[in-house]
């Protein structure tokens, strides 16, 4: 049995995530350019995903709030 097969039964339903992660550390060491193209593109993508998560955040505020006021006209 190979090292990374008993990594993955000790480490249990967290395996795969951390076998993923110390391959990409690996790589970044070995590969430092494909290191940064993979910053860069991940920055790329959290940089996209910013107006969706910050318009769910505002939607999920609004609801609170309206919420809030419901209650408030119920107790009255």
């Amino acid at each position: 049995m190979n090292s990374r097969v008993r990594f993955k039964e000790a480490a249990g339903v967290y395996a795969e995530t951390k076998v993923q992660e110390l391959a990409e550390r690996k790589l970044r060491f070995d590969k430092l350019e494909l290191g940064r193209q993979r910053d860069d593109i991940r920055r790329r993508q959290r940089l996209a995903a910013m107006p969706a998560i910050e318009s769910t955040q505002n939607l999920s505020q609004d609801l609170g709030r309206s919420l809030t006021l419901s209650r408030t006209a119920d107790e009255e």
